[in-house]
């Protein structure tokens, strides 16, 4: 099993040393502006380059997800709760309104991201890990064809994966829910052949791979991984990871 202290690579979110929670006026808004649930099954396939060897090296890793590539994330709401005519009118973010972010229905991201380490995901005293940049774009419909006016940005993001699951955590740097927390997380199947280079480089069997090295993971979406922008706030905390980033419940899910 991979080490839960991994740090490393890999795509996807969900349990692991996330950005702590900012705490919101009681009054101001928090909460989702967008979650998307795709179901089980969506490949992720994660090309490394020029690959992981038992070697401290630098390596680049690149994530595409989206329709042309056969793998468009699904089932994106926005929340009606969400204030956003009020948030257009007074031009905030990208200026979505509120009917507007009802007609989101899937994203599209590209994520790419550098590393420095070993292929051993629990590192040594020279690793450090992933991060990078990526671009995110919604659409009505599932071909994709349909931009949601005002639904793209950016964000920067750490990449780490702890257990069976890879996570991407950052922020929102332009466009869509700019100044919040962006977040996306996926399983990786140990059970893929493609990821015993991975799996066979960390305990217990710690088997350094042959050349080229690990030059790839593959992830997929297990129904429970998420790709959501949030406005955190530690009140809408019910349980550890519910909502992502929460640590535990009632509230106090700063970690």
């Amino acid at each position: 099993m991979i080490k839960s202290s991994v740090n490393l690579i890999a795509i996807g979110l969900a349990a692991l040393g996330l950005l702590g929670l900012t705490p919101s006026s009681a009054r101001a808004f928090h909460g989702s502006l967008v979650v998307c649930t795709p179901p089980a099954g969506i490949a992720i396939p994660v090309p490394v380059s020029p690959g992981l060897t038992c070697t401290d090296a630098t390596s680049k890793i690149a994530v595409t997800l989206g329709a042309a590539t056969g793998n468009a994330i699904t089932n994106c709401v926005g929340n009606a709760g969400a204030p956003w005519d009020t948030w257009a009118a007074g031009g905030v973010g990208s200026k979505i309104t509120g009917a507007t972010a009802a007609t989101i229905s899937t994203l599209s991201l590209k994520f790419k991201a550098k590393t420095f380490g070993i292929c051993n995901f629990s590192g040594d005293a020279n690793s450090l890990g992933a991060s990078g940049t990526g671009k995110f774009q919604f659409f009505t419909d599932a071909a994709q064809t349909i931009k949601v006016k005002g639904g793209g940005g950016s964000a920067f993001a750490s990449v780490g994966a702890a257990g069976a699951s890879a996570a991407i955590v950052g922020l929102v740097t332009k466009g869509f829910g700019v100044g919040q927390r962006f977040q996306a997380a996926a399983g990786i199947d140990l059970g893929d052949p493609n990821n015993g280079c991975i799996i066979s480089c960390n305990d217990p069997f710690d088997v350094c791979p042959a050349a080229p090295g690990c030059v790839a993971i593959n992830a997929k979406t297990d129904g429970t991984g998420q790709i959501r922008i949030d406005v955190p706030s530690n009140a809408d905390c019910t349980g550890a990871g519910t909502p992502m980033g929460c640590c535990t419940g009632a509230g106090t899910g700063t970690c």
